[in-house]
């Protein structure tokens, strides 16, 4: 039996079906709202992508000895640039999850491979041995740069939160 006014089964169905691909419905009426979903999205990977570039140009500066600060400073710098540069990357990778989740990805990418320099074999050491491989792997474990990675992570998250922040919320300029 069917009441008046309640939609029949396929009819729920096939609302459910659209709002699932991307579609609003409303009434009988059914609008598609893909291409504005996919735009925001694009749009955040391209700022996620500049500011993976902007970061990667930075770190290659400290790494190369461009800012007069002492090794350790330099260091510290480097792991902390590494992490944001993480953060963007998780942002390019998946653009729709909160800035919290984003963060969470990134600094679980960070102890892992900072992890992974207790192992030691000897193809690993040979492509840590590469510039490449040394600025992507690193080399020997250090526990403070776990430090590094979480405040700079924390860091990057606030700034994420600042260029995008929530929606209903406005951000006074930066």
């Amino acid at each position: 039996m069917v009441l008046a006014g309640t939609p029949k089964r396929d009819e729920r169905s096939k609302r459910g079906r659209a709002v699932a691909e991307g579609t609003r419905t409303t009434g009988k009426l059914i609008t598609h709202t893909g291409p504005t979903v996919n735009a925001t999205a694009r749009g955040r990977r391209v700022r996620y992508l500049l500011l993976a570039a902007g970061t990667i140009a930075l770190g290659l500066l400290v790494h190369i000895g461009e800012f007069a600060m002492p090794a350790r400073l330099r260091d510290f710098t480097g792991d902390a640039l590494w992490a944001v540069m993480m953060v963007w990357w998780v942002g390019v990778a998946w653009p729709a999850p909160r800035p919290v989740s984003r963060a969470a990805i990134a600094v679980l990418v960070c102890f892992a491979v900072e992890s992974s320099q207790l192992y030691h074999a000897p193809w690993l050491d040979a492509l840590r041995a590469t510039t490449p491989g040394h600025l992507v792997l690193g080399s020997s474990f250090d526990a403070r740069d776990l430090l590094a990675y979480a405040l700079a992570v924390c860091a990057a998250m606030l700034l994420d939160h600042r260029l995008h922040p929530p929606a209903g919320i406005r951000s006074s300029a930066v």
